[in-house]
């Protein structure tokens, strides 16, 4: 691009990726995205019950239970319903989302990691050109 003009602020060294955007299908998509979520819905569904069941999340409810009040609990008690909605609220707070809405303005944890990894593969090709004293073309 011969009319582009660049002025380097900082760093000498940068990594500049030239995109084309293409159409993509709309169905394919989606089908990825639900596939995705499916998996980490029902992976993050199996981890915490296998947590539970190491710990004896039962066990120790109900014991906690007949040392607070001093009888047997006959179902659900008020202490696994405030840990029960205590876990999906902590599970939102952290990740910074309900549905597509943020609840601050501050990135997800998953976006920063995603920028550090971006930062490092950047970094990682600068040093590997400069190791080897030459420009790399990224296509």
């Amino acid at each position: 691009y011969p009319t582009f003009s660049v002025d380097v602020i900082g760093e000498t060294e940068c990594v500049v990726d030239r995109v084309n955007k293409k159409k993509k299908s709309t169905v394919w998509e989606w089908s990825k995205v639900i596939f995705i979520s499916a998996i980490c819905f029902f992976g993050t569904v199996y981890t915490i019950m296998a947590y539970h069941n190491d710990i004896g999340i039962v066990n120790m409810f109900q014991d906690f239970y007949i040392m607070v009040t001093g009888k047997e609990n006959d179902g659900f008690t008020p202490l696994e319903i405030a840990y029960s909605v205590g876990l999906s609220l902590g599970i939102i707070i952290f990740y910074n989302h309900l549905g597509k809405r943020k609840l601050t303005p501050d990135p997800t944890p998953v976006s920063v990691e995603m920028r550090n990894y971006a930062n490092d593969v950047n970094r990682a090709i600068v040093e590997l050109a400069n190791r080897e004293e030459k420009t790399i073309d990224i296509k």
